[in-house]
């Protein structure tokens, strides 16, 4: 079976990083990918999230020591699933027929970070409608910008999916803005980053072009040195030479002298 497609707005990479993040920051949750493929983390949230509905008892169903073993996983993750989508329509009244089904035996056997970014996304919508849901939208609106864009991106895609009582007017209200803002802001980074970017590689060059003319400088030092030291080995040599010649002719002179002095 293929693994559930990623939402248009956004790479399916990105969800997955940021709602993780989410959970990391906003839940304080310690998950990493074999302990949200497994379940057990995504099941903690829950219990976190709502424990009038996802109760100790519903947590003891979850096997807390799956041992790798992917068809353990899948007994979690669809004991999860179901018990999401439950919540959604009993408790919220809300119907995502339209929410692509996020194939949870691809999770358990192959990590599919697709489905599992749209598992993630589904306890996002349980983040925001619980009792506790203002809190949590604070928590969104203080993470970093590009991270809350996203987030705010998947409540979005799941109002589309959804049902529009989602998130119900003031809240949505305040979203919305804090969305707008999120989004200026995006731009404006992003636009500095290109700047920015750009600067590195105009230094950058500008640097390569100066590590050329050093090499050429160099070159050309060692070629200086190399001919000074030539010339101060001619300039030796010839020194030499006229050495001996005056050894030579102070020698004769001092033969001339002797000769003369004897005669």
């Amino acid at each position: 079976m293929a693994a559930t497609p990623a939402p248009m707005d956004f790479d399916i990479s990105e969800l997955y990083d940021s709602l993780v993040e989410w959970l990391q920051n906003c839940l304080g949750s310690k998950c990493d990918k074999d302990s949200l493929s497994n379940g057990v983390e995504i099941a903690n949230c829950l219990v976190q999230l709502v424990p009038e509905y996802f109760t100790p008892a519903w947590k003891e169903k979850i096997i807390s020591d799956t041992a790798g073993n992917w068809k353990l996983k899948f007994t979690n993750l669809k004991k999860i699933h179901r018990g999401v989508l439950e919540y959604y329509e009993q408790v919220l009244h809300i119907s995502l027929e339209k929410f692509p089904i996020p194939n949870v035996a691809m999770i358990a056997e192959h990590e599919s970070q697709a489905d599992l970014a749209r598992l993630l996304q589904l306890v996002l919508g349980v983040a925001i409608n619980c009792d506790q849901k203002n809190s949590y939208i604070q928590d969104i609106m203080s993470m970093q910008q590009d991270v809350q864009h996203v987030v705010m991106s998947a409540i979005q895609d799941l109002m589309n999916m959804g049902s529009p009582s989602m998130v119900t007017g003031e809240d949505y209200k305040e979203l919305e803005e804090q969305h707008k803002v999120t989004v200026e802001e995006l731009y404006r980074l992003r636009e500095e980053k290109d700047q920015m970017l750009q600067q590195i590689h105009d230094l950058q060059n500008r640097l390569h072009l100066s590590e050329e003319e050093t090499s050429d400088l160099s070159t050309a030092v060692d070629k200086l040195k190399e001919n000074l030291k030539e010339a101060q080995d001619t300039a030796g040599i010839t020194g030499a030479g006229k050495a001996q010649q005056l050894n030579r002719q102070l020698d004769s002179l001092k033969a001339e002298k002797l000769r003369v002095e004897a005669s």
